[in-house]
């Protein structure tokens, strides 16, 4: 069921998007514009993954199953939602570092 918003709840809406995705681009910007990491590129590199991973888990943890069965928190009728199974698919995609990296771990498949 579709929620009709406001010109200017919309507009509020787009400019939070876009401010996510400003901090999403610059951090990107740091794994992908430098041919060579200076030390504080390594540095940050570092901090930002942790951060980059309590995201994914805020969100993940949101998007729980109900005792309906459903997403506790998008209200979707059946879990996962479509949240859930869209981080699923980037973080399984074995063509993503994920899957490498969980597999090179001893005792983690």
């Amino acid at each position: 069921m579709a929620i009709d918003i406001s010109p200017a709840l919309a507009h509020a809406f787009a400019l939070l998007r876009n401010d996510l995705y400003t901090y999403l681009d610059v951090t990107e910007a740091l794994a992908t514009d430098n041919a060579v990491w200076r030390p504080e590129d390594v540095r940050s590199a570092r901090r930002v993954i942790g951060d980059l991973v309590e995201v994914i888990r805020s969100v993940v943890a949101q998007h729980c199953e109900d005792a309906a069965g459903g997403c506790r928190f998008c209200h979707s009728m059946y879990w996962p939602c479509s949240t859930i199974e869209a981080v699923y698919r980037v973080l399984r995609d074995p063509d993503r570092e994920f899957v490498r990296l969980v597999q090179s771990e001893p005792g983690s498949w």
